[in-house]
Protein backbone atom coordinates (compact mmCIF):
# COMPACT_ATOMS: atom_id res chain seq x y z
CA UNK A 1 0.00 0.00 0.00
CA UNK A 2 2.84 2.36 0.84
CA UNK A 3 4.41 1.49 -2.52
CA UNK A 4 1.30 2.60 -4.39
CA UNK A 5 1.14 5.80 -2.35
CA UNK A 6 4.74 6.61 -3.33
CA UNK A 7 3.95 5.98 -6.99
CA UNK A 8 0.89 8.25 -6.86
CA UNK A 9 2.87 10.93 -5.04
CA UNK A 10 5.61 10.83 -7.72
CA UNK A 11 3.02 11.09 -10.51
CA UNK A 12 1.42 14.09 -8.80
CA UNK A 13 4.82 15.75 -8.44
CA UNK A 14 5.56 15.14 -12.13
CA UNK A 15 2.18 16.54 -13.10
CA UNK A 16 2.88 19.73 -11.13
CA UNK A 17 6.25 20.19 -12.85
CA UNK A 18 4.62 19.73 -16.26
CA UNK A 19 2.00 22.36 -15.40
CA UNK A 20 4.70 24.76 -14.26
CA UNK A 21 6.68 24.24 -17.46
CA UNK A 22 3.61 24.75 -19.63
CA UNK A 23 2.62 27.92 -17.76
CA UNK A 24 6.14 29.30 -18.00
CA UNK A 25 6.33 28.56 -21.72
CA UNK A 26 2.94 30.19 -22.28
CA UNK A 27 4.00 33.25 -20.32
CA UNK A 28 7.18 33.53 -22.38
CA UNK A 29 5.21 33.24 -25.62
CA UNK A 30 2.76 35.90 -24.47
CA UNK A 31 5.48 38.24 -23.28
CA UNK A 32 7.70 37.87 -26.33
CA UNK A 33 5.54 39.80 -28.86
CA UNK A 34 4.86 42.54 -26.32
CA UNK A 35 8.54 43.11 -25.65
CA UNK A 36 9.19 43.18 -29.38
CA UNK A 37 6.53 45.84 -29.83
CA UNK A 38 7.95 47.93 -26.97
CA UNK A 39 11.39 47.81 -28.55
CA UNK A 40 10.03 48.70 -31.97
CA UNK A 41 8.30 51.79 -30.52
CA UNK A 42 11.57 53.17 -29.14
CA UNK A 43 13.05 55.79 -31.47
CA UNK A 44 16.80 56.39 -31.35
CA UNK A 45 17.47 60.03 -32.22
CA UNK A 46 20.60 62.03 -32.81
CA UNK A 47 20.75 65.69 -31.91
CA UNK A 48 20.15 66.84 -35.49
CA UNK A 49 17.22 64.42 -35.87
CA UNK A 50 15.67 65.69 -32.63
CA UNK A 51 15.89 69.28 -33.84
CA UNK A 52 14.34 68.33 -37.18
CA UNK A 53 11.54 66.36 -35.53
CA UNK A 54 10.74 69.28 -33.23
CA UNK A 55 10.29 71.65 -36.18
CA UNK A 56 8.05 69.13 -37.94
CA UNK A 57 5.78 67.99 -35.10
CA UNK A 58 5.67 70.72 -32.46
CA UNK A 59 2.35 72.64 -32.27
CA UNK A 60 4.20 75.86 -31.51
CA UNK A 61 4.94 76.44 -35.20
CA UNK A 62 1.27 75.84 -36.03
CA UNK A 63 0.40 78.99 -34.06
CA UNK A 64 2.93 81.04 -36.01
CA UNK A 65 1.55 79.66 -39.28
CA UNK A 66 -1.90 80.77 -38.16
CA UNK A 67 -0.54 84.27 -37.45
CA UNK A 68 1.04 84.38 -40.91
CA UNK A 69 -2.23 83.27 -42.50
CA UNK A 70 -4.09 85.97 -40.57
CA UNK A 71 -1.62 88.64 -41.74
CA UNK A 72 -1.90 87.43 -45.34
CA UNK A 73 -5.69 87.65 -45.11
CA UNK A 74 -5.34 91.23 -43.84
CA UNK A 75 -3.18 92.09 -46.85
CA UNK A 76 -5.77 90.64 -49.21
CA UNK A 77 -8.47 92.62 -47.43
CA UNK A 78 -6.47 95.84 -47.80
CA UNK A 79 -6.03 95.28 -51.55
CA UNK A 80 -9.65 94.58 -52.39
CA UNK A 81 -12.06 97.25 -53.65
CA UNK A 82 -15.41 97.96 -52.06
CA UNK A 83 -18.42 96.52 -53.87
CA UNK A 84 -20.86 98.96 -55.52
CA UNK A 85 -24.38 99.28 -54.14
CA UNK A 86 -27.42 99.00 -56.44
CA UNK A 87 -30.63 100.78 -55.43
CA UNK A 88 -34.11 100.89 -56.98
CA UNK A 89 -37.11 103.03 -55.98
CA UNK A 90 -40.61 103.85 -57.14
CA UNK A 91 -42.65 107.04 -56.78
CA UNK A 92 -46.04 108.26 -58.06
CA UNK A 93 -44.46 111.40 -59.38
CA UNK A 94 -42.99 111.21 -62.84
CA UNK A 95 -40.62 109.63 -63.56
CA UNK A 96 -41.86 106.80 -61.40
CA UNK A 97 -38.95 104.32 -61.40
CA UNK A 98 -35.42 105.16 -60.29
CA UNK A 99 -32.31 102.95 -60.58
CA UNK A 100 -28.81 103.89 -59.41
CA UNK A 101 -25.42 102.27 -58.81
CA UNK A 102 -23.25 103.75 -56.04
CA UNK A 103 -19.52 103.16 -56.51
CA UNK A 104 -17.36 104.08 -53.47
CA UNK A 105 -13.71 105.03 -53.95
CA UNK A 106 -10.82 106.13 -51.75
CA UNK A 107 -8.95 109.37 -51.64
CA UNK A 108 -5.57 109.26 -53.41
CA UNK A 109 -2.96 107.53 -51.23
CA UNK A 110 -5.37 106.01 -48.69
CA UNK A 111 -5.53 102.59 -50.32
CA UNK A 112 -1.75 102.41 -50.78
CA UNK A 113 -1.22 103.28 -47.11
CA UNK A 114 -3.50 100.42 -46.06
CA UNK A 115 -1.65 98.02 -48.34
CA UNK A 116 1.74 99.14 -47.00
CA UNK A 117 0.56 98.67 -43.39
CA UNK A 118 -0.66 95.15 -44.17
CA UNK A 119 2.57 94.29 -45.96
CA UNK A 120 4.53 95.35 -42.88
CA UNK A 121 2.31 93.14 -40.73
CA UNK A 122 2.97 90.19 -43.05
CA UNK A 123 6.72 90.80 -42.78
CA UNK A 124 6.47 91.01 -38.97
CA UNK A 125 4.57 87.71 -38.85
CA UNK A 126 7.22 86.11 -41.08
CA UNK A 127 10.03 87.24 -38.78
CA UNK A 128 8.15 86.02 -35.71
CA UNK A 129 7.67 82.65 -37.33
CA UNK A 130 11.38 82.42 -38.08
CA UNK A 131 12.20 83.48 -34.51
CA UNK A 132 9.82 80.87 -33.06
CA UNK A 133 11.34 78.19 -35.26
CA UNK A 134 14.84 79.10 -34.04
CA UNK A 135 13.61 79.17 -30.43
CA UNK A 136 12.07 75.73 -30.90
CA UNK A 137 15.38 74.43 -32.28
CA UNK A 138 17.12 75.91 -29.24
CA UNK A 139 14.66 74.23 -26.86
CA UNK A 140 15.10 70.87 -28.57
CA UNK A 141 18.89 71.23 -28.55
CA UNK A 142 18.87 72.25 -24.87
CA UNK A 143 16.54 69.39 -23.88
CA UNK A 144 18.82 66.94 -25.73
CA UNK A 145 21.89 68.27 -23.87
CA UNK A 146 20.14 67.97 -20.50
CA UNK A 147 19.01 64.44 -21.31
CA UNK A 148 22.61 63.59 -22.25
CA UNK A 149 23.94 64.96 -18.96
CA UNK A 150 21.36 63.18 -16.81
CA UNK A 151 21.88 59.91 -18.69
CA UNK A 152 25.63 60.20 -18.08
CA UNK A 153 25.03 60.97 -14.39
CA UNK A 154 22.82 57.87 -14.13
CA UNK A 155 25.59 55.75 -15.65
CA UNK A 156 28.15 57.22 -13.27
CA UNK A 157 25.88 56.65 -10.28
CA UNK A 158 25.42 53.01 -11.27
CA UNK A 159 29.16 52.56 -11.59
CA UNK A 160 29.80 54.20 -8.21
CA UNK A 161 27.11 52.01 -6.63
CA UNK A 162 28.94 48.92 -7.92
CA UNK A 163 32.22 50.25 -6.52
CA UNK A 164 30.49 50.83 -3.17
CA UNK A 165 29.30 47.23 -3.14
CA UNK A 166 32.86 46.10 -3.86
CA UNK A 167 34.13 48.27 -1.00
CA UNK A 168 31.51 46.73 1.29
CA UNK A 169 32.70 43.25 0.30
CA UNK A 170 36.31 44.19 1.06
CA UNK A 171 35.31 45.58 4.46
CA UNK A 172 33.52 42.35 5.36
CA UNK A 173 36.48 40.24 4.25
CA UNK A 174 38.84 42.32 6.35
CA UNK A 175 36.52 42.11 9.33
CA UNK A 176 36.33 38.34 9.02
CA UNK A 177 40.12 38.25 8.79
CA UNK A 178 40.43 40.42 11.90
CA UNK A 179 41.93 43.45 10.12
CA UNK A 180 38.81 45.66 10.39
CA UNK A 181 36.07 46.35 12.88
CA UNK A 182 32.30 46.26 12.69
CA UNK A 183 32.39 50.06 12.47
CA UNK A 184 34.09 49.85 9.09
CA UNK A 185 31.44 47.44 7.85
CA UNK A 186 28.63 49.69 9.05
CA UNK A 187 30.23 52.71 7.37
CA UNK A 188 30.56 50.73 4.15
CA UNK A 189 26.89 49.64 4.40
CA UNK A 190 25.76 53.26 4.81
CA UNK A 191 27.91 54.39 1.89
CA UNK A 192 26.63 51.57 -0.33
CA UNK A 193 23.00 52.40 0.55
CA UNK A 194 23.52 56.08 -0.19
CA UNK A 195 25.13 55.20 -3.50
CA UNK A 196 22.18 52.98 -4.41
CA UNK A 197 19.74 55.78 -3.57
CA UNK A 198 21.72 58.22 -5.71
CA UNK A 199 21.70 55.74 -8.58
CA UNK A 200 17.91 55.35 -8.35
CA UNK A 201 17.38 59.14 -8.21
CA UNK A 202 19.69 59.79 -11.15
CA UNK A 203 18.04 57.04 -13.18
CA UNK A 204 14.61 58.56 -12.54
CA UNK A 205 15.93 62.03 -13.45
CA UNK A 206 17.25 60.63 -16.75
CA UNK A 207 13.82 59.18 -17.56
CA UNK A 208 12.13 62.49 -16.71
CA UNK A 209 14.56 64.39 -18.94
CA UNK A 210 13.79 62.12 -21.89
CA UNK A 211 10.07 62.63 -21.27
CA UNK A 212 10.69 66.40 -21.33
CA UNK A 213 12.55 65.98 -24.62
CA UNK A 214 9.58 64.10 -26.04
CA UNK A 215 7.27 66.95 -25.04
CA UNK A 216 9.47 69.45 -26.89
CA UNK A 217 9.43 67.17 -29.93
CA UNK A 218 5.64 67.09 -29.93
CA UNK A 219 5.47 63.47 -28.71
CA UNK A 220 3.38 62.25 -25.81
CA UNK A 221 5.42 62.16 -22.57
CA UNK A 222 3.20 59.47 -21.02
CA UNK A 223 5.66 56.70 -21.91
CA UNK A 224 9.35 57.20 -22.64
CA UNK A 225 9.94 56.08 -26.23
CA UNK A 226 12.99 58.18 -27.19
CA UNK A 227 16.59 57.03 -26.85
CA UNK A 228 19.71 59.11 -27.41
CA UNK A 229 22.20 58.03 -30.02
CA UNK A 230 24.73 60.66 -28.88
CA UNK A 231 25.85 60.28 -25.28
CA UNK A 232 28.64 61.55 -23.07
CA UNK A 233 31.19 58.75 -22.90
CA UNK A 234 31.66 58.29 -19.17
CA UNK A 235 34.21 55.52 -19.76
CA UNK A 236 36.72 58.11 -21.02
CA UNK A 237 36.32 60.44 -18.05
CA UNK A 238 39.41 59.02 -16.37
CA UNK A 239 41.70 60.44 -19.04
CA UNK A 240 42.94 63.99 -19.45
CA UNK A 241 41.10 64.40 -22.73
CA UNK A 242 38.00 66.54 -22.63
CA UNK A 243 34.73 65.03 -23.83
CA UNK A 244 33.11 67.49 -26.24
CA UNK A 245 29.97 67.50 -28.33
CA UNK A 246 30.09 68.79 -31.89
CA UNK A 247 27.78 71.83 -32.16
CA UNK A 248 24.80 71.61 -34.46
CA UNK A 249 24.37 75.00 -36.24
CA UNK A 250 20.92 76.51 -35.97
CA UNK A 251 19.14 77.78 -39.07
CA UNK A 252 20.25 81.23 -40.13
CA UNK A 253 23.16 81.57 -37.71
CA UNK A 254 25.58 84.37 -38.48
CA UNK A 255 29.07 85.05 -37.30
CA UNK A 256 30.76 88.45 -37.37
CA UNK A 257 27.66 90.39 -38.46
CA UNK A 258 25.64 89.38 -35.40
CA UNK A 259 25.79 92.88 -33.91
CA UNK A 260 25.27 94.82 -37.15
CA UNK A 261 22.19 93.08 -38.57
CA UNK A 262 18.90 92.93 -36.61
CA UNK A 263 17.69 89.71 -35.10
CA UNK A 264 14.35 88.16 -35.96
CA UNK A 265 12.69 89.68 -32.90
CA UNK A 266 14.12 93.15 -33.59
CA UNK A 267 13.17 92.92 -37.27
CA UNK A 268 9.60 91.94 -36.30
CA UNK A 269 9.37 94.90 -33.92
CA UNK A 270 10.62 97.24 -36.66
CA UNK A 271 8.00 95.93 -39.08
CA UNK A 272 5.35 96.52 -36.41
CA UNK A 273 6.55 100.11 -36.17
CA UNK A 274 6.29 100.51 -39.95
CA UNK A 275 2.75 99.15 -39.87
CA UNK A 276 1.83 101.56 -37.05
CA UNK A 277 3.22 104.50 -39.03
CA UNK A 278 1.12 103.57 -42.05
CA UNK A 279 -1.95 103.14 -39.82
CA UNK A 280 -1.53 106.71 -38.64
CA UNK A 281 -1.46 107.91 -42.25
CA UNK A 282 -4.57 105.89 -43.04
CA UNK A 283 -6.52 107.37 -40.11
CA UNK A 284 -5.34 110.90 -40.91
CA UNK A 285 -6.58 110.56 -44.49
CA UNK A 286 -9.92 109.39 -43.16
CA UNK A 287 -10.62 112.78 -41.60
CA UNK A 288 -12.69 113.43 -44.68
CA UNK A 289 -14.72 110.25 -45.33
CA UNK A 290 -14.46 108.53 -48.67
CA UNK A 291 -16.86 109.83 -51.36
CA UNK A 292 -18.93 107.76 -53.77
CA UNK A 293 -20.06 108.14 -57.38
CA UNK A 294 -23.66 107.37 -58.28
CA UNK A 295 -24.84 106.57 -61.83
CA UNK A 296 -28.27 105.38 -62.94
CA UNK A 297 -31.40 106.12 -64.88
CA UNK A 298 -35.09 106.94 -64.47
CA UNK A 299 -38.01 105.61 -66.46
CA UNK A 300 -41.85 105.43 -66.71
CA UNK A 301 -42.75 109.04 -67.23
CA UNK A 302 -46.55 109.19 -67.88
CA UNK A 303 -47.56 112.17 -69.93
CA UNK A 304 -44.00 113.13 -70.63
CA UNK A 305 -41.30 112.12 -73.04
CA UNK A 306 -40.61 108.38 -73.15
CA UNK A 307 -37.31 106.52 -72.82
CA UNK A 308 -34.68 106.34 -70.14
CA UNK A 309 -33.43 109.41 -68.35
CA UNK A 310 -29.78 109.01 -67.24
CA UNK A 311 -28.70 110.31 -63.81
CA UNK A 312 -25.24 111.04 -62.37
CA UNK A 313 -24.49 111.99 -58.79
CA UNK A 314 -21.62 112.53 -56.38
CA UNK A 315 -21.89 111.87 -52.63
CA UNK A 316 -19.46 113.51 -50.23
CA UNK A 317 -19.86 112.79 -46.47
CA UNK A 318 -19.58 115.92 -44.34
CA UNK A 319 -17.34 115.76 -41.23
CA UNK A 320 -19.72 117.79 -39.11
CA UNK A 321 -19.72 115.83 -35.82
CA UNK A 322 -16.22 114.33 -35.84
CA UNK A 323 -13.09 114.34 -37.93
CA UNK A 324 -11.88 110.85 -36.97
CA UNK A 325 -9.92 112.26 -34.03
CA UNK A 326 -10.46 109.23 -31.80
CA UNK A 327 -9.17 106.77 -34.41
CA UNK A 328 -6.16 108.97 -35.08
CA UNK A 329 -5.38 109.08 -31.37
CA UNK A 330 -5.58 105.28 -31.12
CA UNK A 331 -3.30 104.89 -34.14
CA UNK A 332 -0.75 107.25 -32.61
CA UNK A 333 -0.87 105.34 -29.33
CA UNK A 334 -0.08 102.13 -31.23
CA UNK A 335 2.73 104.00 -32.97
CA UNK A 336 4.27 105.04 -29.64
CA UNK A 337 3.88 101.53 -28.34
CA UNK A 338 5.63 100.12 -31.41
CA UNK A 339 8.52 102.58 -30.95
CA UNK A 340 8.97 101.45 -27.36
CA UNK A 341 8.76 97.82 -28.53
CA UNK A 342 11.66 98.35 -30.94
CA UNK A 343 13.78 99.93 -28.20
CA UNK A 344 13.02 97.12 -25.76
CA UNK A 345 13.76 94.43 -28.38
CA UNK A 346 17.13 95.99 -29.20
CA UNK A 347 18.05 96.41 -25.54
CA UNK A 348 17.04 92.86 -24.60
CA UNK A 349 18.92 91.43 -27.54
CA UNK A 350 22.11 93.35 -26.68
CA UNK A 351 21.87 92.36 -23.01
CA UNK A 352 21.17 88.67 -23.63
CA UNK A 353 23.86 88.48 -26.30
CA UNK A 354 26.52 89.91 -23.99
CA UNK A 355 25.40 87.65 -21.13
CA UNK A 356 25.44 84.63 -23.46
CA UNK A 357 29.02 85.39 -24.47
CA UNK A 358 30.12 85.54 -20.84
CA UNK A 359 28.18 82.40 -19.93
CA UNK A 360 29.66 80.46 -22.84
CA UNK A 361 33.21 81.51 -21.96
CA UNK A 362 32.70 80.69 -18.28
CA UNK A 363 31.20 77.29 -19.09
CA UNK A 364 34.09 76.44 -21.39
CA UNK A 365 36.61 77.33 -18.67
CA UNK A 366 34.76 75.29 -16.03
CA UNK A 367 34.55 72.27 -18.33
CA UNK A 368 38.28 72.48 -19.12
CA UNK A 369 39.16 72.76 -15.42
CA UNK A 370 36.79 69.95 -14.46
CA UNK A 371 38.41 67.61 -16.98
CA UNK A 372 41.69 67.93 -15.08
CA UNK A 373 40.01 67.39 -11.72
CA UNK A 374 38.29 64.24 -12.99
CA UNK A 375 41.57 62.54 -13.79
CA UNK A 376 43.04 63.38 -10.39
CA UNK A 377 39.89 62.33 -8.52
CA UNK A 378 39.79 58.99 -10.33
CA UNK A 379 43.42 58.26 -9.48
CA UNK A 380 42.87 59.21 -5.83
CA UNK A 381 39.78 56.96 -5.61
CA UNK A 382 41.62 54.01 -7.18
CA UNK A 383 44.71 54.44 -4.98
CA UNK A 384 42.63 54.82 -1.82
CA UNK A 385 40.76 51.59 -2.63
CA UNK A 386 44.03 49.73 -3.11
CA UNK A 387 45.45 51.24 0.07
CA UNK A 388 42.42 50.17 2.10
CA UNK A 389 42.49 46.68 0.61
CA UNK A 390 46.13 46.35 1.66
CA UNK A 391 45.48 47.91 5.07
CA UNK A 392 47.58 51.01 4.44
CA UNK A 393 44.74 53.51 5.00
CA UNK A 394 41.50 53.60 6.98
CA UNK A 395 38.05 53.15 5.46
CA UNK A 396 37.13 56.78 6.04
CA UNK A 397 39.88 57.90 3.65
CA UNK A 398 38.63 55.53 0.95
CA UNK A 399 35.05 56.73 1.40
CA UNK A 400 36.11 60.39 1.18
CA UNK A 401 38.06 59.63 -1.98
CA UNK A 402 35.05 57.87 -3.53
CA UNK A 403 32.78 60.82 -2.68
CA UNK A 404 35.28 63.28 -4.15
CA UNK A 405 35.53 61.24 -7.34
CA UNK A 406 31.73 61.04 -7.63
CA UNK A 407 31.33 64.78 -7.17
CA UNK A 408 34.10 65.54 -9.64
CA UNK A 409 32.62 63.24 -12.29
CA UNK A 410 29.12 64.64 -11.82
CA UNK A 411 30.43 68.21 -11.93
CA UNK A 412 32.32 67.50 -15.13
CA UNK A 413 29.22 66.07 -16.82
CA UNK A 414 27.20 69.11 -15.72
CA UNK A 415 29.89 71.48 -16.99
CA UNK A 416 29.98 69.76 -20.39
CA UNK A 417 26.20 70.05 -20.70
CA UNK A 418 26.22 73.67 -19.49
CA UNK A 419 28.91 74.53 -22.01
CA UNK A 420 26.88 72.96 -24.82
CA UNK A 421 23.70 74.76 -23.76
CA UNK A 422 25.50 78.10 -23.41
CA UNK A 423 26.94 77.70 -26.90
CA UNK A 424 23.46 77.00 -28.30
CA UNK A 425 21.98 80.02 -26.53
CA UNK A 426 24.79 82.21 -27.85
CA UNK A 427 24.14 81.06 -31.40
CA UNK A 428 20.42 81.65 -30.96
CA UNK A 429 20.88 85.27 -29.91
CA UNK A 430 23.41 85.73 -32.72
CA UNK A 431 20.75 84.91 -35.31
CA UNK A 432 20.05 87.73 -37.75
CA UNK A 433 17.22 88.44 -40.13
CA UNK A 434 19.60 88.73 -43.07
CA UNK A 435 20.26 85.39 -44.77
CA UNK A 436 23.91 85.16 -45.92
CA UNK A 437 24.48 84.45 -49.62
CA UNK A 438 25.00 80.81 -50.47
Amino acid sequence: MAFYKDVVRQHQRGFRWCCLLLCGSGAMLLAWPTSGIAQSNTVVLSRAEAVRLATERSPRLALTRADSTFAAAGLQLARQFENPAFSASYSKAAPQTHFSLDVPFDWPGARQSRISASQSEVAAATFRRANERAALELDADTAYSRAQALAARATLSSRIARDADSLLGIARLRRDAGDASDLDVELAIVFAGQSQNSAVSDSNAAIVSRAALQAVLGLSPDSVSVALSETIDVASLGTMERVTIAPVPLAGARGSNANSAPSYSVAAAERDLDAANYRVLVEQRRRLPAPSLSVGFEAVNPGGSGGLLPTVGFALPLPMFNRNAASIQLARAEQERAKVGVSIAKLERALTLSNSVRDAQSAQLRAARSSQLVSSANRIAALSLVAYREGASPLSAALDAQRAAREALAQYVDDVATSRIADSVLRFYSLTSVVPPQ
